[in-house]
């Protein structure tokens, strides 16, 4: 009975092992190194952003210390005329009249005895006559001039106009305290100088806010109007629960939510060269300076993108090579098995050509070549059984032409050859004996003792 041909079913899995091992292969290392260099471009931005905000809050830090020094310059100038020539009212009165006149900023100067009554007053809209003048002995200003030499106010509302007052005492030579010199300033100054902030120009803001969180400057002034507060918010919070409301820097969550990246810095007011507290005052107001991460991390999320394109651009590529490569090898793998195929269904001759120039090439031909040897060899033994066959049928045409009973063995006693005598003498059919042993069949007896045919 012939054996039905098996059909091997044809599975793919090498090759998408290979797709997936050159995939990955070229993909791999360049998603890694792309991501770490990413990861460490942007924290150096972000690094390079806090310290730009840091600077922009120390600068607009330093430019209104700087303001407010000078304006205690001025009302300096003015206690030391009062020291040096305490009787002279009428001058006094033009000098500082002068003084306000000059600073553009300062709205009301006032000179106090040492008891906190006013000697003289200069306001820049009104005129002031002596009956207007002030006993002031229980203002904040006086007390903390009289006891701190020096006093910065917080601000405060007039007319709808923010203003804050600074205060400076005069002493005689013997250091003995003979009066203060207090002057009213316009706040919008501090608008000013966060509105010609870089930062703002960089879709950033910079804000002023007092001890409290409450807005005191903004280019939005309208927040400042509104007298908003900030305690609980993101940087500014930061910077009230820090020890001495010392500079801080990072990245917070602004008012709307939004995710910035800023920095605040104190503002005080050094006085002479030295940075000694004696020689500053802590105005309570600080600096905050802040961009929105969106913006300043724009070249970051544009190179993200462009990395993302080239990745998209090298995984389409890398899947192209990869089907390339895992045709050209499992291709000629593929047909060795049509031709493997083949041969199990008795087709010894069918050969598909591979030329791939490596171990695939020599291992078909080795295949190839041993098909060749086996087809060869079935010829043989086809030719072989062919003259067997022959032979036996001669022979057994010469056997049934003998009287006698004849019977061959193989050279282990089983019977070949049994002719119609044989039957007839033994009283086997042929087809009964036929590879039985001889000695299964015919029995020869010496006396009683049965004989071994075979070793007759």
């Amino acid at each position: 009975m012939n054996q039905a041909p098996v059909k091997i079913q044809r599975k793919r899995v090498l090759r998408k092992r290979l797709v997936l091992l050159f995939f990955g292969v070229a993909t791999v290392p360049f998603l890694l190194a792309t991501t770490q260099v990413l990861i460490k471009f942007q924290n150096s931005q972000r690094e390079s952003i806090i310290l730009q905000e840091s600077r922009v809050a120390n600068e607009a830090a330093k430019e209104i210390s700087s303001f407010i020094r000078l304006q205690f310059a001025a009302i300096e100038a003015v206690g030391k005329f009062k020291q040096n020539l305490p009787e002279d009212e009428q001058y006094l009165h033009r000098l500082i009249e002068q003084t306000l006149f000059s600073q553009s900023d300062l709205f009301e100067l006032s000179v106090l005895n040492a008891e906190g009554k006013e000697l003289v007053r200069a306001h820049r809209i009104k005129v002031i006559f002596p009956a207007d003048l002030r006993d002031r002995s229980d203002s904040e200003e006086f007390l903390a001039v009289r006891k701190d030499r020096r006093y910065i106010g917080p601000v405060f509302w007039e007319n709808n106009e923010p203003f804050f007052i600074i205060g400076e005492a005069f002493f005689s030579s013997q250091d003995e305290f003979l009066g203060a010199v207090i002057a009213q300033l316009d706040a919008r100054i501090l608008q000013k100088v966060v509105r010609d902030l870089s930062v703002t120009k960089e879709l950033g803001q910079a804000s002023i806010f007092d001890g409290d969180g409450t807005i005191i400057a903004h280019q939005d002034f309208s927040k400042v109007a509104l007298k908003e507060n900030f305690s609980r918010v993101g940087i500014v919070a930061e910077a009230l629960t820090s020890e001495n409301r010392r500079a801080v820097a990072g990245i917070f969550q602004n008012e709307k939510g939004e995710e910035v990246i800023g920095a605040s810095e104190p503002i005080q007011i050094l006085f002479g060269d030295l940075g000694s507290a004696a020689l500053s005052l802590n105005t309570r107001w600080f600096v905050v300076a802040e961009i929105p991460s969106y913006v300043a991390l724009a070249s970051v999320r544009d190179s993200t993108i462009f990395s993302v394109l080239i990745l998209l651009g090298m995984l389409g590529m890398a899947v192209i090579v990869a089907l390339v490569l895992a045709r050209k090898i499992v291709n000629p793998i593929e047909q060795l098995g049509i031709s493997v195929q083949k041969f199990r269904d008795g087709q010894l001759e069918y050969k598909i050509p591979i030329k791939t120039r490596d171990e695939i090439e020599n291992l078909a031909a080795s295949f190839y070549a041993t098909a060749d040897e086996l087809r060869e060899s079935m010829k043989m033994i086809t030719e072989s059984k062919r003259v067997v066959e022959a032979g036996k049928h001669q022979l057994e045409r010469i056997i049934s032409g003998i009287t006698d009973a004849v019977i061959v063995t193989d050279i282990k006693g089983k019977i070949i050859v049994f002719n119609s005598i044989a039957e007839t003498l033994t009283g086997y059919a042929m087809r009964d004996v036929i590879a039985k042993h001889i000695d299964e069949v015919v029995s020869i007896w010496d006396q009683n003792v049965r004989l071994d045919v075979m070793e007759k």
